[in-house]
Formats: structure tokens, C-alpha cells, sequence
């Protein structure tokens, strides 16, 4: 009878050392795996953040371009490309460009940042673009369109024979390692086209 007592309970023992050790192998590779799974959906997500961060502020530029192009009253544009100026309104109604109704976008290369000058109670009368932009970056206060700006490529165009009332435009701004590249055209709406 102890034999039979004996193999009952030989057969209801706890599990083993060995039984142990593979159980929590198992449950280790199955906590790494989940790890590394919660790491890279975390990664991702803060990529995917950052990206989004960066097209608004590239879509936002280039409305802001696009808004003062297609709003003025005509523009110029120097052949190194990085700034313009741009004939916001004509205040007084006498057909001749004054420094208060001007604005210029700037590239600064230093800081990386497009920047817009303006001062509206200026009524110096505008005589060539060079005196308009010294001016302007001496003596008015800038407001930045955009930071993290890598490059800036302002370039008039428009109909072969015609005057050139397109302005197309390149602007590469980069955040948090990732870069964007907004590329785009705006007519100056207020031309009219000679026949």
C-alpha cells in the first residue's frame, strides 16, 4: 500500500528546475519581441510628428508667397535669386513706387530664415531695387516667414514678349534632421496681359 501511496504522489510533484528555466525563456523572448515592437511604433510616431511639423511650416511659406505675389501690384526680383521685392499697394494712388509700399523677402543665410521687412510710414520714393534693400535691412524691423530655411530661389518669368508677371520659387527648409522642399509658381493677378 506505502508503494502505490508512494507513485501517486512521485506523479504530483511540482514542476522541475528544467521546466522552470524553459518557461521563463519563453516569457523573456516573448517580453523582447514586444519591446522592440513598442520601440519602433514609438520611433515611427515621433518621425511621422516631425514630418507633419515640417510640411505645415513648408505649405505655410508657401502660401504666404503665394499671397503676396498674387496680390501686388508687381514685383522684382535680383538674378542671385534669394530676395525680392514686392509692390504690396499703392497708398496714395500716384502710380510710383514708395518705400512704405513695398516689402522685400529676404534669405538670410546666417540665421536660416526667410525674412519680410516692411515700414509703412516710409515715403521715401523708390528709386532703384539695390537702395530699396539697403534701406530695408538697415533701418526696418524684420518678421521671419520661416526658420531652418536651407535654401531660397526666387526666379521672373512669364510670356515670351510679355512682361514678366510670373514669379516661380524654390524654398528648402529642414527640421529635426528631415529636410522639405516646397517648389512653386504665383502669378501677380493685378497684370494685365498685353495682346
Amino acid at each position: 500500500m506505502s508503494l502505490r501511496f508512494t507513485a501517486r504522489r512521485a506523479r504530483r510533484r511540482a514542476i522541475t528546475l528544467v521546466e522552470l528555466l524553459i518557461a521563463l525563456t519563453i516569457a523573456s523572448l516573448v517580453g523582447l519581441a514586444t519591446v522592440g515592437m513598442l520601440t519602433a511604433a514609438a520611433y515611427g510616431s515621433t518621425s511621422q510628428l516631425g514630418m507633419r511639423k515640417l510640411m505645415v511650416v513648408t505649405r505655410t511659406v508657401s502660401m504666404r508667397v503665394n499671397h503676396a505675389i498674387s496680390t501686388c501690384l508687381d514685383f522684382g526680383v535680383q538674378p542671385a535669386g534669394n530676395n525680392m521685392i514686392i509692390w504690396v499697394e499703392d497708398t496714395n494712388d500716384d502710380d510710383v513706387w514708395q518705400y512704405g509700399e513695398i516689402l522685400l523677402l529676404e534669405y538670410d543665410s546666417t540665421n536660416k530664415e526667410l525674412l519680410m521687412y516692411r515700414d509703412t510710414s516710409d515715403t521715401t520714393d523708390f528709386t532703384t531695387y539695390a537702395a530699396f534693400r539697403l534701406n530695408a535691412l538697415a533701418n526696418y524691423t524684420s518678421v521671419c516667414w520661416a526658420s531652418g530655411v536651407t535654401d531660397v530661389d526666387f526666379e521672373k518669368s512669364g510670356l515670351v514678349g510679355s512682361e514678366p508677371n510670373i514669379v516661380s520659387y524654390r524654398i528648402t527648409i529642414e527640421r529635426d534632421g528631415l529636410s522639405d522642399t516646397v517648389i512653386g509658381a504665383a502669378a501677380v493677378r493685378n497684370t494685365i496681359p498685353t495682346p
